[in-house]
C-alpha cells in the first residue's frame, strides 16, 4: 500500500518458493495477474547495495559465488555467518532480488506504477549490514527502502512479522 508522502514495504519473512507459487497460482486463478504489469529483474546497483551494505559483505557474497576451494573464503568469512551456503549462482541472484526490489519502490515513488509486490528469491531480510544470515544475502527490503528515499519518499513504512 501508498500512502503519500512515503511508501510501505510488506515482508512476509518465512516465504518459502512453494509460498510464492501458491501465490502466483491464485493470483492467475483470479485473473489479478492479467492487470498486474510484470517489470523485468535487474540486478541491483553497486551504490543500491553500498547504501545498505558495507563493501566488505558485498565482496564476501561474491567471493562466495566464486570460491573453488573453503581456502577462497578465509579473507572474507568474518561476512558469511555459518550456516551461510552459496553456489556460482548466489551472487547473481541476489543482486537480481534486491534490484528488482528497489525498482519496484523506485516505480511506486515515481507513480510510474500504483502499488507493487515482489516475488523475489533469495530472501534478505535477516542480512545486516555487515554479514548474511543463512540464505540472506543482501536485505532486499532496506535496498528497496533505500531506492525510494533515492526516488524521493520522505517516509517508508517497514512492516515485518
Amino acid at each position: 500500500a501508498v500512502h503519500s508522502p512515503g511508501i510501505a514495504i510488506i515482508v512476509y519473512p518465512h516465504q518459502s518458493a512453494k509460498a510464492i507459487y501458491s501465490l502466483l497460482f491464485w493470483l492467475f486463478m483470479y485473473a489479478t495477474a492479467d492487470v498486474c504489469d510484470r517489470l523485468p529483474p535487474r540486478e541491483a546497483t553497486d551504490e543500491e547495495l553500498l547504501a545498505v551494505h558495507s563493501p566488505g559483505m558485498i565482496a564476501a557474497i561474491a567471493a562466495l559465488s566464486h570460491a573453488n576451494s573453503p581456502s577462497d573464503l578465509n579473507q572474507v568469512a568474518a561476512h558469511l555467518s555459518p550456516d551461510t551456503l552459496g553456489n556460482r549462482y548466489t551472487y547473481r541472484a541476489a543482486r537480481l532480488a534486491a534490484g528488482t526490489a528497489a525498482e519496484m519502490a523506485r516505480q511506486i515513488v515515481s507513480g510510474a506504477a500504483g502499488s507493487g509486490m515482489a516475488l523475489i528469491r533469495p530472501m534478505g531480510h535477516n542480512a545486516a549490514a555487515d554479514s548474511t544470515d543463512g540464505g540472506n544475502y543482501f536485505n532486499n527490503v532496506a535496498v528497496a527502502a533505500r531506492a525510494a528515499q533515492a526516488a524521493g519518499a520522505k517516509r517508508v513504512m517497514i512492516i515485518d512479522w
